[in-house]
Formats: structure tokens, sequence, C-alpha cells
């Protein structure tokens, strides 16, 4: 989260908003790594004892969890791809506005230059 607070001053408002964005997916990959870690915990521990009634309850309750964070993963990074499309767009439009603006200025002097 320090290089967002260095980088954010370099960035647009738009540009900000996907480095947070890209954020939440790494916050999220980081807690699906950490669940994942206890769903294989959890099941080394049920290949041991078969029979316990906790280790079954917490394999289903990890997996559900490991589940959900997918989901979310899932979600958020579709909001950060279509974060990175827009924002590609967004630079096109801006270059072919300056594209305009200059050739319309280059036109204005040329129009001067001949009067």
């Amino acid at each position: 989260m320090a290089i967002y607070g260095l980088l954010s001053c370099a960035f647009s408002e738009f540009g900000r908003t996907v480095i947070q964005e890209r954020q939440e997916v790494i916050d999220l990959e980081e807690e699906y790594q950490k669940t994942e870690l206890q769903y294989l915990i959890v099941l080394n521990n049920l290949e041991k004892y078969p029979d316990d009634p906790y280790l079954n309850s917490e394999r289903d309750k990890v997996k559900m969890e490991l589940q959900s964070i997918q989901f979310k993963l899932h979600e958020r990074r579709q909001i950060l791809d279509n974060s990175l499309k827009r924002w590609e767009e967004i630079i096109i439009e801006q270059n072919l506005e300056k594209k305009i603006s200059d050739d319309a200025i280059e036109e204005g002097r040329w129009i001067q230059e001949q009067n």
C-alpha cells in the first residue's frame, strides 16, 4: 500500500482508481492463498483422522470460503480489466483531441501566413 501512496500523485484520477482496483485484486489473491493453505492443512489432517467431525465441518467451511473468495476475485479482476480497457480508450481519445487541436492551430497559423 506504500507504493500506492508514492504512485498516486503521479497518476491521473482514473489512473489512481485503476491502481486501487489492482490493489484490491492483489489483496484478494493473498486472501485466497492464505485460505487455500488452510484448506490444504485441513485435508492433510482429514487424511490422518477421517472420522473427525470437527475436521469434516472445517473442510466444508474453508471450501465455501475459498469459493467465495474465488468469486469475488473473478468479479474484481473483471472490473480491473474493464477499467484498463477504458483507460486505454481515454488515452486514445485524448491523443485524438490533441491532434485535432494541434491541427486546428497549425491551420490557423497557415491561414494567417497566407493573409
